[in-house]
């Protein structure tokens, strides 16, 4: 959960060009922007720990508050390795049955295998908007068809969104038609309306064009993926920073301690199997040493 707290972007406005552009947008100027907590485009580990000390993240770490709150007949805990990619699709199934909620689809099976979170990528600032027209093919930097009141015929809007956002209803999925190389692959949908298609597909140098931009559109995007996954703290780097900052991990451990006084209790088993936990707790008897 720290890990993921640090590597955790904070809500950023994206300009309106970001959200939605045109085949003759520069693509530097086209790209979301990424910002962390307590820093600009990298994570800061000592800020979070911080704040988690000060109290900020307690709706997080926070479970006697919740089960006071809530006050359950029952607390049932499911090890993560029983929700990972290969097993989520059937034992959400499982949990349907026992508690009551709506069973996923089968055409929803995909969704299951996928990494949902989008807090730690560029992702999150999907869906955008390619607008296609005919005038944009052979113009560099001419926004006139980005227009608010734009009407004239023959342009398409080309919708980039990740896929379990995707609704299948009211566009159709293009994204191996459109998609010729799979440049960057994370669950991605480019749609087009059922209205729009045929407007598309009737333009051959129109598409060829919007095969072209979203190829380069993506490169440049898994550059700046590619720069983020560098930057990602590992449970490793929380570690080592615990090593070093005393203060911290014995305020850390206190929180942990509260946090996780119940689940030791009645399943310490899941407990023991947490490599990283258990890492940090020998850090403890490594400092007394």
């Amino acid at each position: 959960m720290l890990k993921h707290l640090v590597n955790h972007t904070r809500p950023i406005e994206q300009k309106s060009i970001v959200k939605r552009f045109n085949l003759t947008c520069d693509y530097e100027e086209i790209m979301p922007h990424i910002a962390y907590h307590c820093s600009g485009e990298k994570p800061n580990l000592e800020a979070v720990i911080e704040d988690c000390i000060n109290g900020l993240f307690r709706s997080i770490f926070c479970f006697k508050e919740k089960k006071e709150a809530i006050n359950p007949s029952e607390i049932i805990y499911i090890d993560a390795q029983e929700i990972n990619s290969q097993k989520a699709f059937s034992i959400f199934q499982v949990l349907s049955e026992k508690f009551g909620f709506n069973a996923p689809l089968e055409q929803d099976r995909a969704v299951f295998t996928q990494h949902i979170n989008k807090n730690a990528s560029l992702i999150n600032a999907f869906p955008v908007v390619l607008y296609a027209h005919p005038q944009g093919v052979s113009k560099k930097r001419d926004f006139t068809t980005l227009g608010e009141h734009y009407m004239v015929e023959g342009g398409v809007n080309i919708v980039i969104n990740a896929q379990f956002d995707f609704d299948g209803n009211s566009a159709m999925d293009l994204t191996q038609e459109l998609m010729l190389q799979k440049v960057y692959d994370m669950g991605l949908v480019v749609s087009v309306s059922p209205q729009e298609v045929e407007i598309l597909r009737a333009q051959p140098k129109l598409k060829k064009a919007v095969q072209k931009f979203l190829s380069d559109y993506f490169k440049e995007f898994k550059k700046r993926e590619d720069r983020i996954t560098l930057n990602l703290k590992t449970p490793e780097d929380v570690l080592e920073h615990f090593k070093t900052h005393q203060k911290h991990y014995h305020a850390m451990r206190k929180i942990f301690n509260e946090e996780l006084f119940h689940i030791k209790q009645v399943r310490p088993d899941i407990v023991k199997s947490w490599e990283y936990y258990q890492a940090f707790e020998r850090i403890l008897n490594h400092k007394k040493r």
